[in-house]
């Protein structure tokens, strides 16, 4: 069975009622929310491309990356894409398609571990970033990428501004 639960924790008696959808226990129903986003989980970074080229995903939480390079190639949409990398010590590049629509922002996040090389190649978004990673190149839109939490050992700015919110 699957729940999502949002709120604070019950700390004392109350009531509700719960509602058991048809059709809910389908397979087909996968889904991983994070941070009240709702992300399409996928293997690896060949289906993470796929979700977004073919699914039409705008959010996909990557298992696994074993490749000595990873690239992640972007929707071709004008609406926010989310990503949820995994802990992994391969390079992974962010990159747009070659043609189409470029995302207005992009949201990277690392929730638990660390990336060693992340490279995001996003000239034409703004890129909120939260996790660990060693180190990090950015070429954002002037607009700028904000670094909301985490760890980065190197940062190298590429393009854009950035701007370091609530870092410890």
């Amino acid at each position: 069975y699957r729940t999502n639960i949002y709120g604070k924790i019950l700390t004392s008696d109350t009531e509700f009622d719960v509602e058991t959808k048809p059709g809910f226990d389908d397979e087909d129903k996968d889904i991983y929310v994070y941070e009240g986003v709702t992300y399409v989980p996928v293997a690896d970074v060949a289906a993470a491309n796929t979700a977004f080229d073919e699914g039409g995903a705008k959010a996909v939480a990557i298992n696994l990356i074993e490749v000595n390079k990873a690239e992640i190639i972007l929707p071709s949409t004008t609406e926010d894409v989310y990503l949820l990398l995994p802990n992994t010590d391969m390079e992974v590049d962010i990159k747009y398609a070659t043609s189409g629509d470029k995302p207005g922002k992009l949201y990277v996040t690392i929730p638990n571990g660390n990336v060693a090389t992340l490279n995001i190649d996003t000239k034409e978004s703004t890129v909120y970033f939260n996790g660990d990673v060693t180190t990090l190149t950015a070429g954002t839109a002037p607009n700028t990428l904000y670094i909301v939490g985490g760890k980065v050992g190197t940062l190298n700015v590429a393009a854009g501004n950035v701007v370091i919110e609530n870092y410890a």
